[in-house]
């Protein structure tokens, strides 16, 4: 359509998630109005990650030691 911005050589914006379900990544479109929401929920997971990491490294190296 003339009235569309890509017809002016602008493109589109969409945001997608990328996730891995059975080691296959897929993509889901969101509409703009779950943006905020699903930036915070991806900075949670982000963190836990982290903190499961910490964790690990902390029991590893009691296992090192014989700290167990």
């Amino acid at each position: 359509k003339a009235s569309c911005k890509c017809y002016q050589g602008q493109k589109h914006s969409s945001l997608y998630l990328v996730i891995s379900v059975e080691g296959k990544y897929q993509q889901i479109c969101l509409p703009k109005v779950y943006e905020d929401d699903v930036r915070a929920w991806v900075a949670n997971y982000q963190r836990i990650q982290e903190l499961l990491e910490e964790i690990s490294q902390i029991y590893l190296d009691k296992i090192k030691n014989r700290q167990v």
